[in-house]
């Protein structure tokens, strides 16, 4: 089994429309960046055939920038453009990857606080046994198979809340969960919010990410793209070099799901769970 589900002719629709040239798709061949030119490109995990149709960006005839914060990168910069549902609509893996280095930002009496993403993990379709749908579509669920950008949020351990962005095409359930993020606005609020924890532990982790960030059951459901007070903006620009994959955490279920390399996270980073 490869990295895309087998799910029937769903799963056979899905491979189709990921493995077109990219511009059948409607993405450009080419974008502009704040660094230089961005192409599109194949990328293969470790020990496993080449994940084609998962156009990931490469910065091309441009000296590689010393590594330095998201935050004090980003600072002087502004607000960023909100992404929209076409940005939610691609396929999993390609969001799963893309999402790292966007801001998660949320408002809490009119203040912000946010982070900029680096760490996911990629749930896709009823076949993935470690996806909440591979039971099928229940009330718990039924946010992973509406319209791509809203946000899945669930309760586990009866301690932590969860978020996930759901992805892809209404009716199909797919997801990605955000595993940690670098702090950079309202750290004040954060720190109240996990009293006693060192700034490097506040969101290390998707328990403590929506600790930090006052996410809970109340916003399950929410549309990412038009909400005034939770969406994600666009952020920093992170080269391939410095993603690493590996498989998802904690996942108990059969050898496949576990093995699965759908894991994104920043190198280096001291916000990523582990």
């Amino acid at each position: 089994m490869g990295l895309w589900p087998d799910v029937g002719p769903r799963g056979e629709a899905l491979r189709q429309r990921c493995t077109r040239p990219a511009q059948a798709v409607g993405w450009p061949k080419a974008l502009p960046s704040a660094t230089g030119v961005v192409s599109t490109a194949t990328v293969s995990a470790p020990g496993m055939s080449p994940i084609s149709g998962i156009f990931i960006s490469q910065i091309l005839g441009v000296r590689k920038p010393a590594r330095r914060s998201m935050a004090s990168a980003l600072q002087k910069r502004g607000r960023m453009l909100r992404l929209g549902h076409s940005f939610y609509s691609q396929p999993t893996l390609q969001i799963a990857r893309d999402l790292l280095g966007k801001r998660l930002v949320r408002i809490l009496s009119g203040q912000r606080l946010s982070g900029f993403i680096v760490e996911t993990e990629a749930y896709i379709g009823e076949d993935d046994k470690a996806c909440h749908a591979s039971r099928g579509r229940t009330p718990r669920t039924e946010v992973m198979y509406g319209p791509p950008g809203h946000a899945y949020v669930y309760f586990i351990y009866g301690m932590y809340h969860c978020f996930n962005v759901v992805t892809e095409e209404e009716g199909f359930p797919a997801a990605v969960l955000i595993r940690a993020m670098e702090p950079s606005e309202g750290l004040e609020w954060m720190r109240r919010h996990r009293p006693g924890c060192p700034d490097d532990q506040l969101s290390n982790g998707p328990g403590k990410l929506c600790a930090a960030l006052a996410i809970d059951r109340t916003l399950n459901g929410v549309d990412l793209c038009t909400s005034q007070v939770f969406f994600i903006e666009e952020g920093w620009a992170v080269a391939d070099e410095e993603i690493a994959t590996s498989p998802r955490i904690g996942i108990r279920s059969d050898e496949v799901a576990r093995s699965k390399p759908w894991r994104f996270y920043l190198k280096g980073n001291r916000w990523v769970s582990r």
